[in-house]
């Protein structure tokens, strides 16, 4: 008898819980590739990260409802963009790779080190805007906002298909 993953280890009901997962990963996949072929990405429990050497981002399947709103609030106050926060957080990622500058990494690396020591939990809206202040933060924060004023009908026809 030939074993299969789909019907040895995943059930069923799995599966169909899995669908939708499936679904948006090839679209949030199609989409950083239409942007650029080589950046590879992942989709898991953690949250928004890229490694920018490796050309990969890993995108959250689960919303940060906090995250979501600060960052959503700072570009609508220093950009004057509404932009859907899962939208933003993966231009984002992008705009990570897009921008690499050896120097602001570093500055990036030494100013959240410095915050952390700095800021506590009940201060994380503070802390936030900060951190999204970080020079190398902020460039690719300005690049997603400037990719998708560029590419509105494309990063919009995006979120409707990711939605549906």
């Amino acid at each position: 008898m030939a074993f299969t993953i789909s019907n040895t280890y995943i059930s069923p009901s799995l599966m169909n819980m899995l669908a939708p997962f499936t679904k948006q990963k090839a679209l949030i996949k199609a989409f950083v590739k239409a942007i650029d072929p080589e950046i590879k990405v992942g989709l898991s429990n953690d949250e928004f990260y890229c490694l920018i050497d490796e050309k990969y981002i890993n995108v959250p399947f689960i919303s940060d409802e906090e995250g979501d709103r600060l960052i959503y609030e700072f570009v609508l106050e220093k950009f004057g963009v509404s932009m859907h926060p899962f939208l933003l957080g993966l231009c984002h990622e992008v705009g990570h790779i897009k921008t690499y500058d050896e120097d602001l990494d570093e500055d990036r690396s030494i100013l959240y080190y410095m915050l952390q020591l700095n800021f506590k939990e009940e201060n994380y809206e503070e802390y936030s805007k900060m951190y999204f202040s970080i020079p190398s933060e902020f460039a690719a924060t300005e690049w997603a906002v400037n990719f998708y004023l560029a590419n509105k009908e494309f990063c919009d026809d995006f979120m409707k298909q990711m939605e549906a």
